[in-house]
């Protein structure tokens, strides 16, 4: 219940564990008897320059606008709702631990999607289309030096993976729609190529479990807010500097953390409706 509030309202839950106890005769006691024993007080560690998450961190809910979207889960087959609960069990846990762990919210929100996708992605689909889905650009020129014949001999021995594309395609069918509060033109992200912006998030997250490369220092920051009304989507400027030497350029940042969490959160409940009303 935790992880399908979290999801649904967008905010930050976590299940301290039992307090009550209803293995007694319930008629004697139909609230349960408090126990504790098992319950573990959640916490959340503080941030130190400003959370990763404005608009979630400290904001309040209300449980009863939930009630749409559980009504949507428990109408589900227990395949797909097995999906849901772990890819909501991601995003929650991303929620949770992103002041604390940057680069590990990073990797749990791709895991959130990636978990999804590939129950909602077509086993059949060629290598040539995961080549034209993950990279036209590659396509393009591919096609440009050696016409179809190349891209498509290029495509079978490049060997795509399957879960990257199906990552990419669900998020641009289901995320793909731009919050309805943003931040002034200079700051918003760019969603006619959020297909690049996807891709460059799936190399960092790629680089980090399969190279031990750090995750790009300026994403682990806070957004920008100054005097804006709604947080800053994307880095400001042309370039970032992080740390004493190190210089990053805008094309290299594609977006904060609480854009792409937004972006995820709205392609897994656009995804559940879908499912629910199969």
């Amino acid at each position: 219940m935790a992880c399908l509030l979290s999801l649904i309202l967008g905010a930050r839950f976590r299940s301290g564990g039992e307090v009550r106890d209803f293995s007694a005769d319930p008629e004697a006691d139909p609230a349960g008897r408090p126990s504790f024993f098992m319950h573990r007080q959640p916490a959340l560690a503080s941030p130190q320059r400003g959370t990763l998450l404005p608009g979630i961190a400290g904001r309040q809910v209300d449980l009863s606008t939930a009630k749409s979207g559980l009504e949507s889960f428990f109408s589900l087959d227990p395949k797909h709702a097995t999906a849901v609960v772990r890819a909501a069990r991601l995003y929650r846990q991303a929620l949770w631990v992103a002041d604390d762990d940057g680069e590990l919210a990073w990797l749990l929100l791709v895991s959130a999607v990636e978990t999804a996708a590939t129950l909602w992605h077509t086993r059949d689909t060629s290598q040539l289309d995961l080549l034209l889905q993950t990279n036209p650009e590659l396509a393009d020129l591919l096609r440009d030096a050696g016409g179809e014949g190349l891209v498509a001999r290029a495509a079978e021995l490049m060997k795509l993976n399957r879960p990257t594309a199906a990552t990419q395609q669900f998020l641009l069918k289901f995320g793909a729609t731009p919050p309805t509060e943003r931040p002034p033109e200079w700051a918003q992200l760019d969603f006619s190529k959020l297909q690049k912006a996807i891709n460059l998030i799936y190399s960092y997250r790629s680089q980090v479990l399969h190279a031990g490369a750090p995750f790009p220092g300026p994403l682990l920051e806070p957004p920008s807010v100054w005097d804006l009304e709604v947080p800053a989507e994307v880095p400001s400027g042309h370039w970032t500097q992080y740390g004493d030497h190190t210089l990053w350029m805008a094309k290299d940042l594609p977006m904060h953390f609480h854009t792409f969490a937004g972006i995820v959160r709205r392609a897994l409940l656009a995804w559940l409706d879908e499912l629910a009303r199969r």
